[in-house]
């Protein structure tokens, strides 16, 4: 069944919000990227954000350490018995002006997908280092 994320409403609380920039905060000199948990309602197409989980930070490629980071945050969410599921992957870039999804965010991104059909990708902007002039 094809997903048209376009139609799909999402909400985001702040502590999901809070996390991710965090994240992006104390590492603000490399690219970081982590995983969205929330609920999906399909009948009402609305997808809430609930909470995030950093993964990585520097390299983040689709390399043996991100596979087993994925795969330990989804034992994660199944044992944590919160009726939370992976919605979505963010990412920031290590530039703060830099608002591109580079190839490796799209790998990642399109891998979460493949596990998780309605996860949504979100770019966190505005907090890396600043661009050598």
């Amino acid at each position: 069944k094809s997903v048209d994320s376009m139609a799909w409403r999402h909400f985001i609380t702040e502590t999901a919000y809070t996390r991710s920039i965090l994240h992006a905060v104390r590492h603000s000199n490399v690219a970081v990227n982590g995983l969205l948990l929330g609920t999906v309602d399909e009948d009402e197409q609305i997808i809430r954000i609930a909470d995030a989980q950093p993964l990585l930070h520097g390299q983040l490629g689709l390399t043996p350490m991100l596979e087993m980071a994925l795969l330990q945050a989804e034992a994660n969410v199944r044992t944590a018995g919160a009726g939370l599921t992976v919605v979505g992957y963010y990412h920031a870039n290590a530039l703060v002006d830099d608002v591109d999804i580079g190839v490796a965010a799209a790998r990642v991104a399109d891998r979460v997908q493949v596990h998780f059909p309605h996860a949504c990708l979100m770019l966190v902007r505005g907090v890396g280092g600043e661009r050598e002039t």
